[in-house]
């Protein structure tokens, strides 16, 4: 039986139950938390940009767009490339899609 838990930018991490009290997932869970920042910043500035404004100031997607003098496809679309960008980084970490919006 395995559960889901949040971490940075909604990415959801697959855990077997046993593991939600183990200190070694703490552990785990800081290290790939720190692997998320590593990815995010290191994506091109047009994807890193909107990224940031959504899931770190969680700005709506037209205000995203405004301050970034974006229409809201573009800004969608820099979105959705950007968490697949993440997601194909840190597929080895045990990242799953569910919870990537």
């Amino acid at each position: 039986m395995s559960r889901h838990t949040e971490a940075t930018f909604g990415i959801a991490v697959a855990i077997p139950e046993m593991w939600a009290e183990d200190p070694a997932w703490t552990v785990w869970q800081e290290e790939m938390e720190q692997a998320v920042r590593e990815t995010v910043w290191g994506l091109p500035e047009p994807h890193r940009a909107p990224l940031v404004l959504r899931y770190w100031h969680d700005l709506p997607l037209e205000e995203i767009g405004a301050v970034l003098g974006l229409r809201l496809g573009t800004v969608k679309t820099r979105l959705h490339r950007a968490r697949a960008l993440i997601r194909t980084e840190l597929t080895p970490w045990g990242m799953t899609r569910d919870a990537v919006g």
